[in-house]
Protein backbone atom coordinates (compact mmCIF):
# COMPACT_ATOMS: atom_id res chain seq x y z
CA UNK A 1 0.00 0.00 0.00
CA UNK A 2 3.07 2.46 -0.47
CA UNK A 3 1.63 4.16 -3.47
CA UNK A 4 -1.76 4.27 -1.12
CA UNK A 5 -0.16 5.65 1.59
CA UNK A 6 1.34 8.76 -0.69
CA UNK A 7 -1.49 9.55 -2.02
CA UNK A 8 -4.20 12.42 -0.64
CA UNK A 9 -6.51 11.12 2.09
CA UNK A 10 -9.42 12.12 -0.06
CA UNK A 11 -8.52 9.69 -2.69
CA UNK A 12 -6.95 6.64 -0.59
CA UNK A 13 -10.63 4.76 -0.87
CA UNK A 14 -11.12 4.71 -4.71
CA UNK A 15 -7.37 3.94 -4.82
CA UNK A 16 -7.53 1.07 -2.59
CA UNK A 17 -10.91 -0.24 -4.36
CA UNK A 18 -9.24 -0.21 -7.58
CA UNK A 19 -6.24 -1.77 -6.74
CA UNK A 20 -7.74 -4.26 -4.34
CA UNK A 21 -10.53 -5.25 -6.50
CA UNK A 22 -9.33 -4.60 -10.30
CA UNK A 23 -12.04 -2.88 -11.21
CA UNK A 24 -12.06 -0.20 -13.89
CA UNK A 25 -11.81 3.63 -12.86
CA UNK A 26 -14.72 3.71 -15.39
CA UNK A 27 -16.49 1.54 -13.31
CA UNK A 28 -15.68 3.10 -9.97
CA UNK A 29 -16.55 6.85 -11.24
CA UNK A 30 -19.01 8.50 -13.16
CA UNK A 31 -17.57 9.67 -16.84
CA UNK A 32 -18.54 12.22 -19.03
CA UNK A 33 -19.99 9.67 -21.41
CA UNK A 34 -21.36 7.50 -18.68
CA UNK A 35 -22.87 10.18 -16.03
CA UNK A 36 -25.10 7.48 -14.45
CA UNK A 37 -22.07 5.01 -14.08
CA UNK A 38 -20.16 4.35 -11.15
CA UNK A 39 -20.16 2.60 -7.87
CA UNK A 40 -23.04 3.50 -5.29
CA UNK A 41 -23.92 3.09 -1.84
CA UNK A 42 -26.81 0.73 -2.78
CA UNK A 43 -24.30 -1.17 -5.11
CA UNK A 44 -22.44 -2.77 -1.84
CA UNK A 45 -23.29 -6.00 -0.22
CA UNK A 46 -21.67 -6.11 3.27
CA UNK A 47 -22.46 -8.31 6.01
CA UNK A 48 -20.05 -10.10 8.23
CA UNK A 49 -17.17 -11.79 6.27
CA UNK A 50 -18.80 -11.41 3.17
CA UNK A 51 -18.78 -8.17 1.17
CA UNK A 52 -19.41 -7.43 -2.31
CA UNK A 53 -19.92 -4.80 -5.13
CA UNK A 54 -22.45 -5.11 -7.63
CA UNK A 55 -20.79 -3.34 -11.34
CA UNK A 56 -23.45 -2.97 -13.42
CA UNK A 57 -21.66 -1.02 -16.33
CA UNK A 58 -21.01 -3.69 -19.17
CA UNK A 59 -21.32 -3.49 -22.27
CA UNK A 60 -20.95 -7.10 -22.53
CA UNK A 61 -22.51 -9.56 -20.39
CA UNK A 62 -18.86 -10.64 -18.97
CA UNK A 63 -18.77 -6.91 -17.16
CA UNK A 64 -21.59 -6.67 -15.11
CA UNK A 65 -20.84 -9.00 -12.21
CA UNK A 66 -20.63 -9.18 -8.61
CA UNK A 67 -16.96 -7.94 -7.22
CA UNK A 68 -15.36 -9.34 -4.05
CA UNK A 69 -14.49 -6.95 -1.54
CA UNK A 70 -11.18 -7.89 0.75
CA UNK A 71 -11.26 -6.67 4.33
CA UNK A 72 -8.90 -3.84 3.92
CA UNK A 73 -11.12 -2.51 0.96
CA UNK A 74 -14.04 -2.92 2.96
CA UNK A 75 -12.08 -1.02 5.76
CA UNK A 76 -11.41 2.25 3.58
CA UNK A 77 -14.92 2.58 1.87
CA UNK A 78 -16.40 2.41 5.27
CA UNK A 79 -14.50 5.32 6.61
CA UNK A 80 -14.82 7.15 3.16
CA UNK A 81 -18.86 6.50 3.39
CA UNK A 82 -18.90 7.94 7.42
CA UNK A 83 -16.84 10.84 6.73
CA UNK A 84 -18.63 11.98 3.79
CA UNK A 85 -22.01 10.78 5.38
CA UNK A 86 -23.36 8.46 2.13
CA UNK A 87 -26.49 7.28 2.13
CA UNK A 88 -28.98 5.36 -0.38
CA UNK A 89 -27.85 5.60 -4.13
CA UNK A 90 -25.49 8.86 -3.84
CA UNK A 91 -22.17 7.99 -5.86
CA UNK A 92 -19.32 6.73 -3.83
CA UNK A 93 -16.83 8.57 -5.64
CA UNK A 94 -17.82 11.78 -7.41
CA UNK A 95 -14.29 13.08 -8.92
CA UNK A 96 -13.82 13.83 -12.92
CA UNK A 97 -11.52 11.06 -14.32
CA UNK A 98 -9.10 13.84 -15.69
CA UNK A 99 -8.68 14.77 -11.90
CA UNK A 100 -8.11 11.50 -10.87
CA UNK A 101 -5.64 11.12 -13.46
CA UNK A 102 -3.48 13.94 -12.16
CA UNK A 103 -3.90 13.19 -8.52
CA UNK A 104 -2.48 9.18 -9.76
CA UNK A 105 0.25 10.81 -11.66
CA UNK A 106 1.73 13.36 -8.81
CA UNK A 107 1.23 10.70 -6.07
CA UNK A 108 3.40 8.42 -8.52
CA UNK A 109 6.16 10.95 -9.53
CA UNK A 110 5.68 11.74 -5.19
CA UNK A 111 7.17 8.07 -4.60
CA UNK A 112 9.52 8.01 -7.71
CA UNK A 113 6.92 4.97 -9.68
CA UNK A 114 8.08 5.71 -13.58
CA UNK A 115 5.22 4.04 -16.46
CA UNK A 116 2.08 2.86 -13.61
CA UNK A 117 -1.10 3.59 -15.28
CA UNK A 118 -4.61 3.39 -12.93
CA UNK A 119 -5.42 0.72 -15.23
CA UNK A 120 -2.54 -1.12 -14.14
CA UNK A 121 -4.30 -1.33 -10.93
CA UNK A 122 -5.81 -4.07 -12.30
CA UNK A 123 -2.77 -6.29 -12.99
CA UNK A 124 -1.92 -5.61 -9.66
CA UNK A 125 -5.16 -6.73 -8.03
CA UNK A 126 -4.97 -10.27 -10.72
CA UNK A 127 -1.43 -10.45 -9.73
CA UNK A 128 -2.02 -10.33 -5.78
CA UNK A 129 -5.18 -12.47 -6.15
CA UNK A 130 -2.90 -15.55 -7.91
CA UNK A 131 -0.72 -14.93 -5.48
CA UNK A 132 -2.72 -15.31 -2.89
CA UNK A 133 -3.90 -18.60 -4.12
CA UNK A 134 -7.38 -17.48 -6.37
CA UNK A 135 -8.27 -19.59 -8.97
CA UNK A 136 -8.12 -18.19 -12.27
CA UNK A 137 -11.27 -18.74 -13.45
CA UNK A 138 -12.54 -16.36 -10.24
CA UNK A 139 -9.57 -13.85 -10.82
CA UNK A 140 -11.45 -14.00 -14.72
CA UNK A 141 -14.98 -13.22 -13.12
CA UNK A 142 -13.33 -10.92 -10.80
CA UNK A 143 -12.07 -8.58 -13.25
CA UNK A 144 -14.96 -8.92 -16.11
CA UNK A 145 -12.98 -10.50 -18.55
CA UNK A 146 -14.88 -13.14 -21.33
CA UNK A 147 -12.32 -15.43 -21.63
CA UNK A 148 -9.92 -17.33 -18.98
CA UNK A 149 -6.65 -15.93 -21.37
CA UNK A 150 -7.47 -12.75 -20.73
CA UNK A 151 -6.68 -13.17 -17.05
CA UNK A 152 -3.89 -16.10 -17.83
CA UNK A 153 -1.69 -12.74 -17.23
CA UNK A 154 -1.84 -13.06 -13.67
CA UNK A 155 -1.07 -16.59 -13.32
CA UNK A 156 2.39 -16.16 -13.60
CA UNK A 157 3.43 -12.55 -13.71
CA UNK A 158 7.50 -13.66 -13.71
CA UNK A 159 7.88 -16.00 -16.25
CA UNK A 160 10.77 -14.27 -18.20
CA UNK A 161 12.48 -13.53 -15.25
CA UNK A 162 14.71 -16.53 -14.07
CA UNK A 163 15.58 -15.26 -11.41
CA UNK A 164 11.96 -15.58 -9.63
CA UNK A 165 11.08 -19.42 -8.96
CA UNK A 166 7.68 -20.16 -10.32
CA UNK A 167 5.06 -20.69 -7.53
CA UNK A 168 2.03 -21.64 -9.22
Amino acid sequence: MFLSQRMRPAMRPLHILLMGTGIDLGEAIPTRDYPDRGLRLCDLRISGQDAWAIIEAGKTEYRNRRVYLWPWVVTALQEHIERHGLSGSQQLFTWRVRRVQKVHARTCQLAGITNYRIKDHRHTAAVAMARAGVPLDLIQKQLGHGRITAAHHAEDPHRSDPGVPARW
